[in-house]
């Protein structure tokens, strides 16, 4: 399986991680000005995606998922999401 995350993924991934992750982690660049004004914001959620994906070509689409830090989430503890269907093309091999 080859699948990679397009937009509506990287906008999934950018939820969770506000969702998920003490504010201070990202220090706004998650924010709607952060991904308009700052590249580093996209490029980190690229970094979150390649993870992704690389994961789900492994386990497939209903195992593959990446892990948050705990020292990273608001619960204290490590945290595995993944992006819905919607959220990955799935490529020809």
């Amino acid at each position: 399986m080859n699948v990679q995350i397009n937009n509506i993924g990287l906008e999934e991934i950018r939820q969770t991680l506000i969702e998920r992750t003490k504010p201070t982690i990202w220090d706004g660049y998650l924010t709607e000005a952060g991904l308009r004004d700052c590249g580093y914001t996209m490029e980190m959620l690229r970094a979150w995606a390649s993870d992704l994906e690389d994961d789900i070509n492994i386990q497939g689409i209903n195992g593959g998922s990446v892990e948050i830090q705990a020292h990273m989430t608001k619960s204290g503890h490590v945290e595995d999401f993944t992006v819905t269907e919607a959220g990955m093309d799935i490529l020809a091999e």
